[in-house]
């Protein structure tokens, strides 16, 4: 099923990508490598964690809206230190803003550097989640929702679910079929940062049933109804394991051992297995370790 998927999404990237004659190479090469591991995170074990893709909202936010949100002066009795804070706070921004950007704009050969797109830190999630109102970043929104991922914050949950169930009707294209499915991922590393909500939100979203019962209005080629939810409980799976918390571990064990289905069961039980070895990883060596890649840029 996956190995379909796969084929379909890199065969529409490819056309989308040809009609954009710049940068040609340097587009379809990262179509093609995002596709191949967004199929190999749901099937092989050992290669879960190389996919943190991001997502897309369809709505455009223009930077100027973003920096007038970060250069609001501050008031001051003398009203000079409001002038300064305010200029302050438009030269963090501008800087907040120019360290985003070069970090998403990048290509990573071998996954979005965990520690790297950590420190970024929460001041940095106004301008991501701006990039994702903006449809002109479609081709970064996986990088973008895998730092939203990495720094862990739970504000973030409300974004990425949104974006999961709400922003998109009908058949979406190949960039934002990886989106999608990329950032149940981002939800499992907010969750191992301590988020309940993210938590409670995979706990379920590794369930067939689950996906089925959101009857979302989006929609891949000939992935739709249960052969959707089916990839979907797949990344829950993942997403969940990533948490690596022992929780967790709970849930994929009843799962394993009390299945939905006989179908269910053969489609989850790879996921399953390499998911409980990832929270045995991740409890042993620590996240840093277990995400962090080595020469990311390319």
């Amino acid at each position: 099923m996956l190995s379909n998927l796969l084929f379909e999404v890199r065969s529409s990237a490819g056309t989308t990508i040809l009609s954009r004659k710049e940068a040609i190479v340097k587009r379809l090469s990262r179509i093609q490598l995002l596709t191949c591991l967004c199929a190999a995170i749901a099937l092989v074990p050992g290669v879960s964690s190389a996919l943190m893709c991001g997502g897309g909202l369809v709505d455009a936010v223009s930077s100027t809206s973003l920096h007038q949100h970060f250069t609001h002066p501050v008031w001051s009795a003398d009203g000079k230190g409001g002038a300064v804070t305010g200029k302050a706070n438009s030269e963090q921004a501008s800087d907040i803003r120019t360290r985003v950007d070069d970090f998403v704009h990048r290509r990573y050969i071998h996954g979005v550097p965990y520690l790297k797109a950590k420190k970024l830190g929460s001041e940095a999630l106004p301008t991501l989640e701006a990039m994702l109102r903006d449809t002109s970043e479609t081709e970064h929104w996986d990088i973008i929702v895998t730092t939203m991922g990495y720094i862990g914050d739970s504000s973030s949950v409300v974004t990425l679910v949104d974006f999961i169930e709400n922003r998109f009707k009908g058949e979406v294209n190949s960039w934002q079929c990886v989106a999608l499915l990329s950032s149940i991922g981002a939800l499992g590393h907010i969750a191992g940062n301590g988020s309940s909500s993210a938590l409670e939100y995979l706990s379920k979203a590794c369930y067939v049933k689950t996906w089925e019962a959101k009857a979302l209005k989006w929609h891949f080629r000939k992935y739709s109804g249960e052969r959707l939810a089916i990839v979907l409980a797949k990344f829950g799976v993942n997403g969940l394991s990533k948490s690596g918390t022992e929780r967790a571990r709970e849930l994929l064990l009843n799962l394993e051992r009390h299945p939905e289905s006989a179908k269910s069961e053969s489609a989850l039980k790879p996921n399953i297995e390499e998911g409980l070895q990832r929270i045995d990883r991740i409890q042993k060596e620590g996240a840093l370790k277990v995400f962090e890649k080595q020469n990311d840029e390319g």
